[in-house]
């Protein structure tokens, strides 16, 4: 998924040194990215979703980053 934002101007706006973005497989001219570090943040992302479906860890008033930090901590 993470491939369609293969853009230029995305990555770019992301900022160059910063983006984890994969390129396409058609794209000429691949770009360099960290697999290790994609790898993590896609836990992270898949880590988070899992979180915001139980009501009592994360209420939908409650979608700041540290309350899911703590709420993690508490289990």
């Amino acid at each position: 998924m993470d491939q369609s934002y293969d853009a230029d101007d995305i990555v770019y706006y992301a900022g160059s040194d910063n983006a984890i973005i994969p390129s396409r497989s058609m794209r000429k001219n691949s770009r360099e990215f960290d697999a290790d570090l994609y790898t993590e943040r896609t836990l992270v992302e898949r880590m988070v979703n899992t979180l915001t479906h139980f009501r009592r860890i994360s209420p939908k008033e409650d979608t700041l980053v540290h309350a899911f930090f703590l709420s993690f901590i508490l289990l």
